[in-house]
């Protein structure tokens, strides 16, 4: 695809120091990448070498102490495997597998025994995370994580009835469909916080952590497109505003750089109305500092996702598709261990 100038994103959170334990996490990653079968061929293993899970850890987690970054390793490999998985395989299969697949993914979360290597992946991450987190992060998660999957789903739909959503639909889906709600979710276990239900139902903690959200999918969009092109998909906030408001390619990515603007400035906003709320319910001390502790990791993420997908080899250097050598593993059809 032709060259275009891509705009600079404004970021006005200052970058933390990357974790020192990340390149120690991630060696730690792969036994139970092992254990659990989600990359069984070459081709399998390369992907995840090229999403450089230690940059993406130690951007995005600089407090989290080792055992915890482990976790966080095994868990942003999940959520590479599935992508690929779905995006590259299952939904192109067609809608009613990939519902199939999916619901037999998610419904670990109500006990059932894992069927295959992706679902029993999710039940280890859960019995981890939920060995530590309480009752108002659990709930929390599940359903980001539902609906973070279920877009897999949605996507399928759209590739086999060549549909777009409008900007502000799209604008809902991206912000679930980058995963980017449950990687804000980890910062709790990630800085050794749980917050309470009296702080997670306020609305300014809703609309911090939903423009959080959106600026992620959006950054992402940016610096996937030459991959996402060059694969023949064309289901980005750009192809949207291409299509609806006529625009070309560089006008779309000064619009996108807009919204996203405007994302940061309603994480801003919405950071000083939930401090705000912390005098109204009258919280107590710690609460105050894990709230505190949990706003400066989600300004973490934010900036540790624009530095990673500007270094990724995942998104710098994508390896152009290849049936024979790079194909994704049906990972449904094989048994879990």
């Amino acid at each position: 695809m032709d060259t275009f100038a891509l705009p600079l994103l404004h970021m006005p959170f200052p970058p933390a120091d990357p974790n020192p334990a990340a390149k120690e996490a991630e060696a730690g990653m792969w036994p139970w990448i092992d254990e659990m079968g989600l990359c069984p061929t070459p081709a399998d293993r390369e992907r995840i070498h090229a999403t450089d899970i230690s940059l993406l850890i130690g951007l995005l987690y600089p407090a989290a102490d080792l055992d915890t970054l482990t976790m966080l390793a095994r868990y942003s490999a999940w959520v590479i495997v599935i992508d690929d998985l779905f995006d590259e395989r299952i939904s192109n299969v067609g809608p009613h597998r990939c519902y199939h697949e999916l619901h037999s993914v998610l419904e670990v979360f109500d006990g059932h025994s894992p069927k295959n290597p992706v679902a029993r992946a999710l039940a280890d991450i859960w019995h981890w995370t939920t060995s530590r987190q309480g009752p108002s992060w659990q709930e929390a998660f599940r359903t980001h994580t539902r609906d973070a999957i279920w877009c897999h789903y949605t996507h399928s739909v759209n590739r086999r009835s060549r549909q777009l959503p409008h900007l502000e639909q799209y604008l809902e889906f991206r912000r679930d469909d980058n995963v980017a709600p449950p990687f804000l979710d980890m910062c709790e276990p990630a800085t050794a916080t749980d917050l309470p239900d009296t702080i997670r139902r306020l609305s300014a903690y809703t609309e911090l952590v939903h423009s959080a959200g959106t600026w992620i999918g959006l950054c992402n969009d940016f610096y996937s497109l030459r991959k996402e092109r060059e694969g023949g998909h064309h289901s980005d906030v750009f192809a949207v505003l291409q299509t609806y408001e006529g625009l070309s390619l560089q006008e779309a990515f000064a619009r996108t750089s807009t919204v996203m603007t405007r994302c940061i400035e309603r994480m801003q906003s919405a950071t000083r109305q939930l401090l705000a709320h912390l005098d109204a319910v009258e919280a107590p001390t710690q609460i105050r500092a894990d709230t505190q502790t949990c706003i400066q990791a989600y300004q973490n993420v934010v900036q540790g996702f624009l530095r990673y997908n500007s270094q990724a080899p995942r998104f710098t250097d994508p390896k152009p598709a290849d049936p024979q050598s790079r194909a994704v593993t049906d990972l449904f059809r094989q048994r879990a261990g």
